[in-house]
């Protein structure tokens, strides 16, 4: 019985191989394979993609402006970063008691309001809040973050590619997999932590080129966090893509 776990373990392996080899060539220094204009990654989160961007590009940041972080700031990662004494790392957030949460531990917590006219910083961080934009403010949304980017931006959402935000259910209804995303899919409510915006790859890549347009920036969208699923009885596997990462560095 364990030789035939053992085994059963090593196929699906295999399989999960095999489908990435079917779909793009990795490339280890990214963690990451392509195809046509959407990039493609093994990671979870995008602190490594992020992480080879700036070392590779060497850049130095001394300012962060995390939207929307919530009560997990990641200021210990970025002032690894810092190269000036007075770096500084910001947030955006508009609930009070994360606020209060984030000010005792010495960050500088603003709503989307009290940020100044002219602020900027090297790098600004937008993890999980696109999604909740109601479809008609993601444009405004996207050109404030433009507005506050002076290096580099970050940012991550779900990804709804093959899904059916009507009925609730996979697109291709031999999927019996439906991502907790869209379950939390409702457009119209008025409930901020509702997702009201279904992001894909494909409408991601447009709205920010033409916010960090070329040759000035460029742009990066990558389908990520990779499940294989496989439907034991007719042997047939699906990789489907959790997330959507997005990186747009200035030239």
């Amino acid at each position: 019985m364990n030789f035939l776990i053992r085994n059963y373990h090593r196929a699906i392996h295999l399989l999960w191989w095999l489908c990435i080899a079917q779909l793009g060539r990795l490339t280890n220094a990214s963690l990451s394979f392509s195809y046509t204009d959407i990039q493609s990654t093994l990671a979870k989160n995008i602190f490594p993609l992020l992480d080879n961007g700036i070392t590779s590009r060497k850049l130095a940041l001394n300012s962060c402006l995390d939207v929307g972080c919530g009560i997990n700031p990641v200021d210990d990662w970025f002032y690894k970063y810092a190269t000036t004494s007075d770096a500084r790392y910001h947030a955006i957030d508009v609930h009070p008691e994360v606020k209060r949460i984030l000010s005792e531990k010495g960050i500088n917590v603003m709503s989307p309001s009290e940020v100044p006219d002219l602020f900027e910083a090297d790098l600004v961080l937008a993890q999980e809040v696109i999604e909740h934009i109601p479809p008609e403010g993601v444009e405004e949304f996207i050109m404030r973050l433009r507005k506050w980017t002076g290096k580099v931006l970050a940012l991550t959402c779900p990804d709804f590619s093959g899904l059916d935000t009507v009925r609730k259910l996979n697109i291709d209804r031999e999927i019996r997999f439906v991502p907790d995303h869209l379950k939390n899919f409702h457009p119209d409510s008025k409930d901020p932590y509702m997702h009201k915006f279904a992001v894909t790859p494909e409408i991601l890549l447009p709205l920010l080129e033409r916010a960090f347009p070329a040759p000035d920036w460029s742009v990066y969208v990558y389908k990520a966090w990779p499940w294989l699923l496989t439907d034991i009885p007719s042997g047939r596997s699906y990789l489907a893509y959790c997330k959507i990462f997005a990186l747009v560095w200035k030239n």
